[in-house]
């Protein structure tokens, strides 16, 4: 709940963060959120904010390239723009997840992964190889979470070996 909104200054976020730390005494790691916000200029703060104090404190971050998505779609702040802002940043894995569509903008976790979210991962996954955490939520049963794991693992495994790069899923 760091940076759950309404989002506070940067110091007294820095300063959550620290108390945080102290208070669990082991490596912590955050994921940035879906703002479900059409204010450009809230969510490139937010973003840039994040990301400095994770740099600040020393922490990694979760990329829940679901929420840029969304972000973007919501703020109007073009995809490569908002993934630029973690490009020097630690990525200790990424999570997936599928939304659905609606009037609020919101990661729902109910819906298979969309191919721009799949795009996203991969371009991330070239620069900076790390696991991949899939959500999905409301009853499903074990085969369809299976079926939509190989999905991603064997359209990630094509893409890479695709592109060229040396990493490999």
């Amino acid at each position: 709940g760091v940076f759950m909104p309404p989002i506070e200054t940067p110091d007294a976020l820095a300063s959550r963060v620290r108390a945080l730390k102290a208070s669990l005494g082991r490596p912590l790691g955050l994921e940035n959120i879906c703002l479900s916000t059409d204010d450009a200029g809230f969510c490139s703060r937010y973003h840039q904010t994040f990301i400095h104090i994770c740099r600040e404190e020393g922490l990694s971050i979760l990329l829940d390239v679901e929420n840029l998505r969304l972000d973007s779609i919501g703020s109007g702040i073009p995809m490569p723009e908002l993934l630029g802002y973690y490009e020097y940043s630690t990525i200790i894995g990424y999570h997936v997840a599928g939304s659905r569509a609606g009037e609020m903008i919101l990661d729902t976790h109910d819906q298979p992964v969309s191919d721009i979210t799949l795009q996203l991962l991969l371009q991330s996954y070239k620069n900076k190889p790390a696991p991949v955490i899939y959500e999905r939520e409301y009853a499903l049963d074990i085969v369809e979470i299976q079926d939509e794991v190989n999905r991603i693992t064997d359209w990630l495994k094509r893409q890479v070996l695709l592109t060229g790069s040396d990493h490999y899923v």
